[in-house]
C-alpha cells in the first residue's frame, strides 16, 4: 500500500461517519481500512463510537496503522465532565488513547465559559489521553484566545467546512463533507466518481458518494 500523504502528522484522506448508523459506521470503516484509508473519524454526538470500534476490529488492521479521531460534544463541557466523557469514548473506541481528540463546537451562547472547558481539555491531554488536540468550528477569534489559553500546547487542527486541507498559521484545517452527499460537486469526463474507485479496490458495493453537508457536522 502507498503511504498516505500526510498534514501536519494526520492523514490527509479520512472516513467520516457523521450521520451513519450504527450498521454503516460499523460497514463503512471496515471497507474503508480494506481500500486503504487510515484516518477514521467519528464523534460523542454521532452516537456510533461503539460501532466504529466494530469496524475497526473485524477489519483486522493493526491499531498502530489507524489515526482516530473522537470529539468532545459541548453537552459535556460542564464542570468536571470533560474527562469523564473522555474516558467514556476510549472505552466505547476499545482504545487508550485517540490519536487526535476535538472540541466539536464552541459551546453554544457561551453557556460554559472557554476557560473553563479548555483548561479540562488541556488535562486530558495532560493525561495522555490523545495525543495531537484540536478544535471544531472554531472562529479564528476563539483559536487565538484558544492558543493563549493552552500555552505550550499545540492546537493541530480547527476542523471546518471546507475543500481542502492547508496550512493556516498555526494550526491546520481539516475539510468536513467535502464531498457533496446530495449532489456531485464536480465529476470528470475522464476519471471514475471516487465512490466508482472505492467499490472497484473493496470489490464491494460502494456507500452513497460523500456529499457537501447542509449543516455542519
Amino acid at each position: 500500500m502507498t503511504k498516505e500523504a500526510m498534514v501536519a502528522g494526520i492523514p490527509q484522506m479520512g472516513y467520516g461517519t457523521w450521520n451513519r448508523s450504527a450498521d454503516e459506521a460499523h460497514q463503512g470503516v471496515i471497507w474503508a481500512l480494506e481500500a486503504g484509508c487510515r484516518h477514521i473519524d467519528t464523534a460523542q454526538g454521532y452516537g456510533n463510537e461503539q460501532d466504529v470500534a466494530r469496524g475497526i476490529k473485524d477489519a483486522g488492521v493493526a491499531r498502530n496503522e489507524i489515526f482516530i479521531t473522537t470529539k468532545v460534544k459541548p453537552d459535556n463541557y460542564g464542570p468536571g465532565a470533560v474527562m469523564p466523557s473522555v474516558r467514556e469514548s476510549l472505552e466505547k473506541l476499545r482504545v487508550d488513547q485517540v490519536d487526535l481528540l476535538l472540541l466539536h463546537w464552541p459551546s453554544p451562547h457561551n453557556k460554559y465559559p472557554l476557560a473553563d472547558y479548555l483548561g479540562q481539555f488541556a488535562e486530558v491531554f495532560d493525561a495522555g489521553l490523545a495525543r495531537k488536540i484540536g478544535v471544531s468550528n472554531f472562529t479564528k477569534a476563539l483559536i487565538d484566545e484558544s492558543i493563549r489559553l493552552l500555552g505550550s500546547r499545540t492546537i493541530t487542527t480547527n476542523r471546518w467546512s471546507a475543500m481542502s486541507i492547508c496550512r493556516a498559521g498555526q494550526s491546520s484545517i481539516i475539510a468536513k463533507s467535502s464531498v457533496s452527499r446530495s449532489r456531485p460537486i464536480h465529476r470528470s469526463r475522464a476519471a471514475p466518481s471516487s465512490a466508482t474507485r472505492f467499490s472497484k479496490r473493496s470489490a464491494r458495493p460502494a456507500a452513497p458518494p460523500a456529499t457537501r453537508s447542509r449543516w455542519p457536522s
